[in-house]
C-alpha cells in the first residue's frame, strides 16, 4: 500500500509539472508569439517550459508503468479496464507529439527570434504547428480527467469501452485543432484591420 501511495504521488507530480508547463507554453506562444514578435526572453520561457514538460512526461511514463506492474502483481483483473489502456495510448500520442515539437517547432521559434512565429513558415508547417499545440493541450487534460474519474466504468466490453474513450478523445482533439485554427485566423484578421486603420489615420492626417 505504501509503495502504491508513493507511486501515486509521483504520478500526480509528473502530471502537474507536465500539464502546467504545457499550458504555460501554449499560452506564451498563442498570446505573445503569434501576433507579436518573439523576444529572446519569451524564447527562454518557452525553452524552460519544454524542459519541465519533458520531466513531467518522464515521471508520467515511469509511474504509469509502475502502476501496471503493481496491478499485474496484486490485482490482475484491474488491467481489463479499458480506461487504463486509453490513458496509456493518449500518453503515447503525447510523447510522439512532444518529439515533433522538439524537432520541428522549437527550431522554428529559435530561428524566428525578433520576428513572428510563423514568419517564413509554409502553410502546411503552420497547420502542423497549430495542430501540435492543440493535441498537446487535449492530451494533457484527458489523463487528468480520466485519473480524477477513478470509478468511471462504461459497463461495456473491453474493445467497445476502449474505442469509446478514444472516440471522445479524438473529438476533443478535432475541436481543439479547429479552435486553434480559428484563433490564428482571427489574430491575422485583427492585425490587418489595425493596419488598415493606421493607414486611414495617416491618410486623414496628411489631408
Amino acid at each position: 500500500m505504501q509503495l502504491t501511495t508513493t507511486v501515486l504521488l509521483f504520478h500526480l507530480m509528473g502530471l502537474t509539472l507536465g500539464a502546467g508547463a504545457a499550458f504555460l507554453l501554449d499560452l506564451v506562444i498563442m498570446r505573445f508569439c503569434v501576433s507579436r514578435r518573439i523576444s529572446r526572453g519569451k524564447y527562454q520561457i518557452i525553452k524552460y517550459a519544454t524542459r519541465v514538460t519533458v520531466i513531467g512526461l518522464g515521471l508520467l511514463w515511469y509511474t504509469g508503468l509502475m502502476f501496471l506492474w503493481l496491478m499485474a502483481a496484486h490485482d490482475p483483473e484491474a488491467l481489463a479496464n479499458p480506461k487504463i489502456w486509453a490513458k496509456l495510448t493518449i500518453v503515447g500520442i503525447l510523447t510522439l507529439n512532444g518529439l515533433y515539437i522538439h524537432s520541428a517547432v522549437l527550431p522554428v521559434i529559435r530561428r524566428n527570434i525578433g520576428s513572428r512565429i510563423f514568419d517564413g513558415v509554409s502553410k502546411s508547417q503552420k497547420r502542423m504547428m497549430l495542430a501540435s499545440g492543440a493535441i498537446s493541450t487535449v492530451s494533457w487534460i484527458t489523463p487528468m480527467v480520466l485519473g480524477a474519474l477513478r470509478d468511471l466504468d462504461l459497463g461495456k466490453p473491453f474493445v467497445e469501452g476502449y474505442l469509446t474513450f478514444m472516440g471522445i478523445y479524438l473529438v476533443a482533439v478535432v475541436c481543439a485543432i479547429m479552435g486553434s485554427f480559428t484563433y490564428h485566423w482571427w489574430t491575422r484578421y485583427s492585425r490587418r484591420l489595425r493596419a488598415r486603420k493606421r493607414v486611414r489615420i495617416k491618410y486623414t492626417v496628411s489631408l
